[in-house]
């Protein structure tokens, strides 16, 4: 991925408009999140990686969707070329949810698509710019 498609997806996700996802609301979002300990969502068998940036980004969204608008399923789209795009960068486009969030698509499961989509932003953005394995703990 080079520097205009990560510029992209970060564009993308800050700028995201009003719901879409008909019938996922905030509640639902902070119920999700606000789990401690290993997060899987119910459904998909996928554990959240990026679990306090998750629960922080929607804390300061104030629960609100952010995977929505008139937008949404282009910019999920976008998200799905740079997850497709990570092997580019020496990752593997598995780790970062792409079967289940193209499968929660095909399902219109709501809450799965905010929540995979976002951990997959999150974490596929953070091995992108720090990377994957920490060099204090790689053995």
């Amino acid at each position: 991925m080079n520097k205009s498609t990560a510029f992209l997806i970060i564009t993308i996700l800050l700028g995201l408009p009003t719901l879409l996802w008909a019938g996922i609301q905030a509640p639902e979002i902070k119920a999700a999140t606000g789990i401690s300990g290993q997060v899987v969502l119910q459904g998909t068998g996928e554990e959240i990686h990026a679990q306090t940036a998750l629960k922080n980004f929607y804390a300061l969204r104030e629960f609100r969707p952010a995977w929505n608008g008139s937008n949404a399923r282009s910019n999920i789209q976008s998200l799905l070329t740079a997850i497709d795009q990570a092997d580019l960068h020496g990752l593997n486009p598995d780790d970062y949810h792409r079967k289940a969030l193209s499968q929660a698509l095909s399902n219109k499961q709501a809450l799965a698509i905010e929540l995979l989509a976002t951990d997959a932003y999150l974490t596929l953005g953070a091995h992108i710019l720090g990377g994957r394995l920490n060099p204090l703990t790689f053995e």
